[in-house]
């Protein structure tokens, strides 16, 4: 697809119910957030952030519907598809908008994205769509959140390069921000805190906790 023409009467998805149906009728379909076709499609090669390494296709979120979902409401897959990269406008650059396109995985990328190449442009996803999808989200039961890799780069939080990042295979330790204690954490918090003496162990056996200083006895 020529450059001039990538954008040339591009549609507007403009609900998610219509994204929905869309999912419903075809496949191959995924979402990317960018600048748009036109700055993507003449060198159609994402990059790895943090190598610099070019990859062999564009990074997309796939939309197709996996068997294991389902009969549960397809308005609801596809809003959490959407929710995923939705903090990107944000954090990156206001210019980057999401949009439905069709195309064929080459590979995977860094993050275990799907790398498309032969795209080909089906719509811009209005910011309404997000907005419908983050509302979608919220009236789920579980904690959820965006794929915000930036959320663990608060320099107020741990100098830089001391950072300690949370699993990536751990959903709740990278989208809620809960970390989960391993066996070997437990052991070493209690190794480093400091031992009682008999006398403070009895103590705290018949009143529930050690005695206050002003409340101890001069005798031993």
């Amino acid at each position: 697809m020529k450059e001039a023409d990538c954008e040339k009467d591009l549609a507007t998805i403009s609900s998610l119910d219509e994204l929905a149906s869309l999912l419903s009728r075809r496949r191959g379909l995924y979402v990317r957030w960018s600048r748009g076709p036109r700055a993507d499609l003449p060198a159609p090669s994402s990059r790895d952030d943090l190598t610099g390494v070019e990859l062999p296709g564009l990074s997309a979120n796939p939309l197709d519907l996996e068997e294991w979902w389902g009969e549960r409401p397809l308005r609801t897959w596809a809003a959490r598809r959407l929710f995923d990269y939705s903090h990107l406008p944000r954090v990156r650059n206001g210019c980057i908008r999401p949009w439905l396109l069709h195309g064929t995985e080459a590979g995977r990328g860094p993050d275990n994205e799907p790398l498309v190449r032969n795209v080909a442009p089906l719509g811009w996803i209005h910011e309404s769509v997000i907005a419908e999808a983050e509302q979608e989200i919220k009236q789920q039961q579980g904690l959820w959140g965006p794929l915000d890799r930036l959320q663990h780069q608060d320099p107020t939080a741990q100098p830089r390069g001391k950072r300690i990042m949370g699993d990536a295979q751990q959903p709740q330790a990278r989208r809620s921000g809960k970390g989960a204690a391993t066996p070997q954490d437990s052991r070493h918090l209690k190794a480093a805190q400091p031992k009682k003496t008999g006398k403070e162990e009895h103590e705290q056996a018949q009143t529930g906790g050690p005695t206050p200083p002003e409340q101890r006895p001069d005798h031993p």
